[in-house]
């Protein structure tokens, strides 16, 4: 008979204890016959008892973690909204700024076409460097290059000697053995 079910509705009580009754009937009144049963052990219920106790101290972990985690939900959603509120005046901020740049652009068209040609011949722009290598890389630079560009203009670079200037320059150049330009 397995532990803990009851042999009849009268007694209610479990199968262990009516042998353990019956056991103690038996000493009173001995017969020669059957020797006395042992007393039953609840060893199955200790260990029930302790796995029970395993599984609610695991079950109350689990527990404390899952708040830990409804508190972080609620954290999260929390910035989500801040967030989406944020995104949401982002894109209010940047509707208004469509409507400036279109709005510019509208006025820009306005005052007419831009000129392509020039009316006048470009001006010269004379620049005065004080380091003597700077000026030869920068001139060597140009000429190896060609001259930059900017849009639709070109833009040369060249130096600027006095006549005199020049002949000397031309003239010491022609002689040296290695002529730098």
């Amino acid at each position: 008979m397995p532990r803990g079910k009851t042999t009849g509705k009268a007694t209610g009580k479990p199968a262990c204890q009516l042998l353990f009754s019956e056991a103690l009937r038996q000493q009173k009144h001995p017969s020669a016959e059957d020797p006395p049963p042992l007393p039953c052990t609840n060893m199955a219920d200790d260990t029930q008892a302790a796995t029970m106790d395993r599984i609610l101290q695991e079950i109350s972990a689990v527990s404390r973690k899952l708040e830990g985690m409804d508190i972080a939900m609620v954290v999260l959603t929390l910035e989500t909204r801040t967030m989406r509120l944020d995104i949401v005046g982002f894109q209010s901020q940047l509707s208004g700024l469509d409507q400036r740049v279109a709005t510019v652009e509208t006025q820009v068209a306005q005052t007419g076409p831009q000129e392509t040609g020039w009316k006048w011949p470009p001006r010269p722009i004379i620049v005065c460097m004080l380091r003597h290598l700077q000026a030869r890389q920068l001139l060597q630079t140009a000429r190896t290059q060609g001259p930059l560009r900017s849009g639709n203009l070109e833009i040369r670079i060249s130096a600027d000697f006095s006549k005199e200037t020049a002949e000397r320059r031309k003239a010491f150049l022609s002689s040296a053995p290695n002529p730098v330009a």
